[in-house]
């Protein structure tokens, strides 16, 4: 999910992307934080995804906040059917906790349009959600 995050001078003007994770330890949340230019980017390479054996990578490495997201998309089937994996860190400054995640996901093409059209909409505009469907 990725939304417009309107906070403190560091974040101001940066756009969220980030997920709930729900484990065994109970729930958490990462959080990554990039400019609107740099989703447009994103935006753009998504558009009629997947084509080929196009693969699209989008990385968010946050230091200072010692965080990481990453999404990688790619097409697994003739199909059209696209695989998507999601890799949220975190490093916590209680007690030293560190998080990691991945998800491997499979996704219909037609999710794949809908979640560039409004994270290209999140972009211009810097306000709403961007939600990626997954099966």
């Amino acid at each position: 999910m990725c939304r417009r995050y309107v906070g403190d001078e560091q974040t101001a003007g940066r756009v969220c992307g980030g997920s709930d994770v729900v484990g065994a330890g109970g729930i958490g949340i990462a959080r990554g934080y990039d400019t609107a230019e740099r989703l447009e980017i994103l935006a753009k390479q998504l558009k009629g995804f997947p084509r080929g054996d196009q693969s699209v990578f989008y990385e968010i490495k946050e230091w200072k906040q010692h965080g990481n997201l990453s999404i990688s998309f790619c097409q697994i089937t003739t199909g059209g059917l696209v695989g998507v994996k999601v890799h949220l860190e975190n490093e916590g400054s209680v007690n030293c906790q560190y998080s990691k995640v991945s998800l491997e996901l499979l996704v219909e093409p037609n999710s794949i349009d809908v979640f560039q059209k409004y994270l290209a909409t999140l972009a211009a505009k810097q306000e709403g959600i961007a939600k990626l469907i997954a099966r």
